[in-house]
This record gives structure tokens, sequence and C-alpha cells, in this order.
């Protein structure tokens, strides 16, 4: 493959497609997972999975152009399968916290001290290890109200994904101070323009539209419930 040998540039258009071919092969491997292992196989599957990113990426890092070998799955491991650990974590799976703990740390340690000595920007696992520590402390709070940005960020996610590099390119182009700044603001910003235009009243029909109907007496039933900070919120005219 041409983008193998060459490596993905980041103008390309499609160059955020990345992360949805190895978000399709993940879904396509865990099931598979889940399906054929014991859990005590499956936990360790999943640490050696996270474990095993940031070498991986340092072996591809030296033998692939750059930015190739940051989107391909063996790379990305620590991300996706320590959020899967997270849920493992929550339903109990864990045996030994201080266990997990050191396990959750040697990956981030590992990077630090590769990109000391090699210089190169491999600090994946550190971001990794920072998102999951930002999930589990959002899904185990009680207080709905220190989430709303994450609320306001996980409703208009999907602009935010389509729209940054594109942003984030035009901007750079433009020679301004700060470019990674007035991007942020810019996709925001069409983010709630989308929001608000396209993606909440087209939720809103199908809400009207495809109404649940009660099995046994034929009316209208009760919609699915949620606490009144996760509920989405369409734009009223």
């Amino acid at each position: 493959m041409p983008w193998l040998q060459f490596g993905y540039h980041i103008h390309d258009p499609t160059f955020v497609t990345w992360s949805l071919a190895i978000e399709e092969q993940f879904y396509l491997m865990l099931p598979v997972l889940i399906a054929a292992l014991p859990r005590r196989w499956l936990i360790r599957v999943l640490w050696c999975g996270v474990l095993l990113a940031p070498p991986w990426r340092w072996a591809l890092n030296a033998y692939l152009p750059h930015p190739t070998w940051v989107v391909m799955l063996p790379g990305r491991l620590d991300d996706l399968f320590g959020g899967v650990l997270i849920a493992c974590f929550m339903r109990g799976y864990c045996q030994s916290r201080v266990g997990w703990a050191i396990l959750a740390l040697i990956a981030p340690l590992c990077d630090i001290v590769h990109n000391a000595i090699v210089d190169a920007p491999t600090v994946f696992s550190v971001v990794s290890l920072a998102c999951c520590v930002a999930i589990m402390s959002a899904a185990a709070t009680d207080r709905p109200v220190m989430l709303r940005p994450l609320i306001w960020m996980g409703r208009r996610c999907y602009a935010l994904y389509l729209f940054h590099m594109l942003i984030f390119n035009a901007v750079s182009d433009l020679k301004v101070q700060w470019p990674a700044l007035a991007s942020f603001a810019i996709v925001c910003a069409l983010a709630e323009i989308s929001w608000r235009a396209i993606e909440a009243p087209l939720i809103g029909y199908a809400k009207r539209r495809f109404v649940r109907r009660s099995s046994d007496d034929g009316h209208p039933g009760e919609k699915p419930t949620m606490q009144d900070d996760f509920a989405v919120e369409v734009p009223r005219k």
C-alpha cells in the first residue's frame, strides 16, 4: 500500500478516517476475544495489548514513515484495550488494585524513557492513561454537574471529529499565532452550529416519529428515561 511506503499525509481530507478504520478492526476483534477466552485469559490478553502498544510504536516508527506508525491498530491498543479494562474494573474483575495500578503505569513510564533516549514523540501511553483516568473518574462520580464539559463534547463529538483536522490544517496554513487555540475555537463553533442546525433536529424528529409502543396494550409507551443532565437537548424554535 502506498501510504505504508510514503506515509499518510495529514493534509489529506480523508486523514481523519484512520480512527474509523482502527475502531472497525477493534469492534471485529473484541467480540471474538470475549467469546473465545475465559475471563482470566481475556484480562491477560487485554493487558498484553496495553503493554505491547509502545514497543509496537517504537518498532513501526523505525521502519515506517510518519505518521503511518501512529495510525495502525497494534500501536493504539493501549487506548482501546484500556477502555475495555475500565469496563472490566467497573464489573469487579480486578483481583488486585495495586497490581492493576502498577501495570497501568508501566507503558507510560516506558514511553517517557524511550522518548528521553531516542528523542521521538511517542508518549501516547501517557495520553492513554490520562484519558482512562478521566473516563473512570467520570463513570464513578455521583455529581453529573462536574461532567457538563464532557457532556457537551459527547453530544457534539461527531462534528468535532469531522472538522478538527480540516480546520487545523487551514488555520496552520494561514500562519496565525496559536493555531491550535484558534482551531479549537472555530471547531467548537462549527460543532455547535452542526448540533443545533442538523443533529439535534434530526434526533428530535426521530423521537417524535419512532415512539416506542408497549407490547401489551398498543398505546404509546414511556420514553426511555435518563438523568436530565444527560438528556438530549433539542433546540426549540
